[in-house]
C-alpha cells in the first residue's frame, strides 16, 4: 500500500461507520501474514481504507472522512518517494492488485499462505477482505488444493526452490507454485479422494486451533514438539501430579493448552 496511514483499528472503523453508514464501501478487513499464522482463527486484527482505482474527486466527495485521514497520514510520506504515479495518485494503494480481485471476485472462499514463515502453512480464509503484500493467494476454492499444497513434497519443493529469511521459507509464487510438478487429478475419483481429504483436514486443524487458543504458527510447533512425543509413554497419572507452574515452566504455555 506504501502508507501505513490506511490502516485503522476496529474501533477507529466502527466510528467512520457511524459518522457516515457509506464509508463502509471503503472500509475492509485488512488481513497481513502475522494475523495469518498467529490469529486463532486466521482474521484479520485491524482494518483498513481502500479507494481502490478512483478518482480523487469522488473520493472526496463520497467519503470525506476517509478520505481527510488519509490526505494527512499517507499524502506527506508519498510526496517523498520517487515513482511519480505514487507520488500523484497518493489516495490509492501504490500496487493495487486489481488483475488479483478481479480474478478472486466469484469465489467464496480461497487459500492463503503468509509469504514468510517456518511452516508454508496454507489454509482457506472467506472473500472481502484487503490482502496484504505478505499474503500469497491461490484462487482455488475447492478442497483439493489443499493436500497437494500442504503435502511434504511440495513444503520441501518450496525450501529448494524458494528463498529463505533466516531461518524462515520465503514463498515466492513464480520459483515454487508455477514450477511444481502438480499430480495429473483428471480422473474424477482421485479428485474426488483429494476434495474429501482436503476438507476434512483442514475442518479437523479449524476446530483444533480454536480448542488450544492457537494460530497455525503454534499449531505446527505443537504437531513437531518433541516433548508430547514424551508424553505419549508417560503414564498420565504421572504427569498430572506435575504443579501447573512447574509444567508451564518446563514445557511451555502451548503445551499446557494442548
Amino acid at each position: 500500500m506504501n502508507g501505513s496511514g490506511f490502516i485503522l483499528t476496529p474501533e477507529q472503523s466502527e466510528n467512520l461507520r457511524r459518522i457516515n453508514p457509506n464509508n463502509s464501501k471503503v472500509l475492509f478487513r485488512y488481513l497481513n501474514g502475522y494475523d495469518l499464522n498467529n490469529s486463532i482463527d486466521q482474521s484479520p486484527t485491524r482494518e483498513i481504507i481502500n479507494f481502490w482505482n478512483w478518482s480523487q474527486d469522488y473520493c472526496q466527495q463520497q467519503f470525506p472522512d476517509c478520505f481527510e485521514i488519509v490526505e494527512r497520514l499517507v499524502k506527506p510520506h508519498r510526496e517523498k518517494v520517487k515513482r511519480k504515479t505514487y507520488r500523484e495518485k497518493w489516495w490509492q494503494y501504490a500496487e493495487k492488485c486489481m488483475t488479483l480481485y478481479k480474478t478472486i471476485k466469484p469465489l467464496n472462499k480461497f487459500l492463503v499462505v503468509a509469504q514468510t514463515s517456518k511452516t508454508a502453512a496454507f489454509c482457506f480464509v472467506p472473500n472481502g477482505y484487503v490482502y496484504a503484500m505478505m499474503c500469497v493467494v491461490f484462487a482455488f476454492e475447492e478442497y483439493f488444493a489443499l493436500p497437494i499444497l500442504q503435502s511434504s513434497l511440495h513444503y520441501y519443493w518450496a525450501y529448494r526452490y524458494g528463498s529463505t529469511m533466516k531461518t524462515d521459507l520465503r514463498y515466492t509464487p513464480s520459483d515454487v507454485f508455477e514450477t511444481f510438478p502438480f499430480p495429473n487429478i483428471n480422473c474424477s475419483a482421485t479428485c474426488s479422494d483429494l476434495e474429501a481429504v482436503g476438507e476434512k483436514y483442514h475442518e479437523f486443524r479449524r476446530q483444533l486451533m480454536l480448542k488450544m487458543k492457537l494460530g497455525l504458527t503454534k499449531t505446527y510447533n505443537q504437531f513437531h514438539n518433541p516433548d508430547l512425543r514424551e508424553f505419549l509413554n508417560e503414564d498420565i497419572a504421572t504427569i498430572s501430579t506435575l504443579k501447573a507452574k512447574e509444567f508451564q515452566k518446563q514445557y511451555g504455555k502451548e503445551t499446557v493448552n494442548l
